[in-house]
């Protein structure tokens, strides 16, 4: 209809503009669809992340590479001291639960104080497997818990 009225009215200016438009739209919908795609690849990659860190947990990698972390480093190795005493103290402080992230810049809603794979409006809640939050701040943190297995 859009066409049959621009034939009509001989404007070729307006007729410019609405296939102009119509491009626009159609490379809305077509980002639209890849971003789709890749919010699906990136979910199953942090799924993946996420099994492949529950696994190490179960396997205490923690307690079984500890002692070579803290023994066995090489002390002729190219790592400066300062760098090394800084990361064998955060490695052996029990109450430090990540790097802090003050300075940094959000890429995708712009917010000071996450880096991007940490923002709660990409990822996918580990507990309840909704979008939108992260695991801190979950209403339904139960939600797919089954009966007489540990959650």
């Amino acid at each position: 209809m859009v066409d049959f009225t621009l034939d009509r009215e001989r404007d070729t200016l307006l007729s410019g503009e609405v296939q102009h438009f119509c491009r626009a739209h159609e490379r809305v919908a077509d980002l639209a669809e890849d971003l789709a795609k890749l919010k699906k690849l990136y979910w199953n990659t942090q799924w993946e992340e996420y099994n492949f860190f529950y696994m190490l947990a179960r396997a205490n990698a923690f307690q079984c590479l500890k002692p070579h972390i803290l023994h066995d480093v090489p002390i002729s190795s190219n790592i400066p001291h300062a760098v090394f005493n800084a990361g064998v103290n955060d490695f052996t402080n029990g109450w430090k639960h990540g790097p802090k992230y003050d300075n940094v810049v959000c890429e995708w809603c712009v917010q000071q104080g996450h880096p991007t794979e940490k923002c709660s409006q990409i990822n996918q809640c580990v507990l309840c497997y909704r979008a939108g939050h992260i695991k801190l701040h979950c209403c339904f943190p139960h939600k797919h818990c089954r009966d007489g297995q540990i959650c």
